[in-house]
């Protein structure tokens, strides 16, 4: 089980038990070389789409800590260590007729993070960082393979971070570090235009996402003292909190109705 720069190993085996099949599914710690997991699952033929998804929710609640069945896509960054420094790459797991497949959909010598799926387009936008050249924002087609940097209008090199994508994937929002302060702007694809959305001094303003079909936007702000949950018109007009309390709020996003909000507290 000693492979060169992989954290983690799945090995499995499949028993006959008359018209069921029994599946024994183990993960190992690779440098630690112990096994962290050993189940079995039981399917009956016929039953094969059933019995991927339940390996593949397996390892998602492994990875995440997080629980409930995954269906479709799972996008992640890979933490490779070709030396000293650890390089981080984007991949998506999915399962496709019946095999789990993983792609990596950025490559080279660059920290990439924040990965952001568009569903509309199956483009994948990301931060890549350079040390020659700093921050910038990767699109990658998952169909085509093609990357392509978004080119924002700034004449000098800004700290930019924490992408997010409108539905209909035109429109990307995101926050730039400067002077003290993070602030949150827009970013119109086909025109090019920027808008600063928040302005405050000394603050952070990051993790935003739309929500109402593109209307209204969430996002984190400590303008109050503390990391807390505001929403927005697009525009960045009416700001507003609405989640409040003891400790800080992270990372808000909206259900789909637009009647639950989730969040790290």
């Amino acid at each position: 089980l000693r492979v060169k720069n992989i954290d983690y190993v799945v090995t499995g085996s499949v028993m006959q038990d008359g018209t069921s099949f029994n599946f024994y599914l183990g993960i190992w710690d690779v440098y630690e070389n112990k096994r962290l997991i050993y189940k079995k699952i039981t399917f009956n033929k016929g039953e094969e789409d059933i019995f991927v998804k339940q390996i593949t929710t397996l390892i998602y609640e492994f990875i995440t800590g997080e629980f409930g069945f995954f269906y479709g896509k799972l996008m992640y960054t890979l933490t490779e260590r070709p030396g000293v420094i650890p390089f981080k790459k984007v991949a998506v797991s999915f399962v496709d007729n019946g095999f789990i497949n993983a792609n990596l959909f950025s490559n080279g010598q660059d920290i990439t993070f924040n990965p952001k799926y568009c569903k509309e387009t199956n483009d994948i936008l990301y931060v890549n960082q350079s040390r020659k050249h700093g921050n910038s924002f990767v699109v990658t087609n998952t169909i085509s393979g093609r990357s392509q940097a978004l080119e924002l209008p700034f004449v000098e090199r800004k700290i930019i971070f924490s992408p997010n994508l409108s539905k209909d994937c035109k429109t990307l929002i995101f926050s730039i570090a400067e002077e003290g302060a993070t602030n949150l702007y827009s970013f119109e694809r086909s025109d090019k235009i920027i808008t600063k959305l928040t302005a405050t001094k000394n603050t952070i303003n990051t993790s935003a996402s739309f929500f109402e079909n593109g209307n209204k936007i969430i996002f984190t702000s400590d303008r109050t003292g503390k990391p807390r949950i505001w929403v927005m018109n697009k525009d960045g007009t009416e700001q507003k909190m609405v989640l409040n309390g003891d400790g800080g709020y992270y990372s808000p996003s909206v259900s789909s109705d637009n009647k639950k909000i989730a969040f790290v507290k």
